[in-house]
């Protein structure tokens, strides 16, 4: 009976020490997510744009100039391709240069996030503030 006790409790503790381990990792990543901004979904999509472009993009939408547009760098994985450059196109990135893995091009406020939720999009750094 000693035995059966002491095997239930033991069970108990390690049931308790991985709901609190649960509970600890899953308020990280509600708390990761919380400064991810309205309109990017996702973290991994939001870290893709630079801090510079970060930051033009936050002023634009607490302004409401969601048609600002910004000049940018887009980085696709290598290959590069002409696919690539349609989608980024369809998405709303005006590419005015497409070399190797880099775009070069502009995107309004509201279309970048769409861009940058591309999978093969890699990176968006702002070129100038225009």
């Amino acid at each position: 009976m000693k035995q059966s006790y002491k095997t239930g409790l033991s069970l108990l503790i390690v049931i308790l020490f991985c709901v609190a381990f649960s509970i600890s990792a899953n308020a990280h990543k509600v708390h990761a997510v919380e400064n991810v901004p309205e309109g990017f979904g996702e973290a991994y999509v939001w870290k893709k744009v630079d801090p510079h472009l970060q930051r033009a993009w936050i002023a634009a939408k607490k302004s409401g100039a969601m048609d600002q547009r910004f000049q940018c760098f887009a980085r696709v994985r290598a290959p590069g391709s002409q696919g690539d450059e349609n989608f980024l196109q369809s998405k709303g990135f005006n590419v005015r240069i497409f070399a190797g893995t880099v775009a070069r091009g502009s995107v309004t406020a509201e279309k970048l996030p769409a861009v940058a939720a591309l999978p093969f999009v890699q990176r968006i750094t702002l070129a100038t503030s225009h």
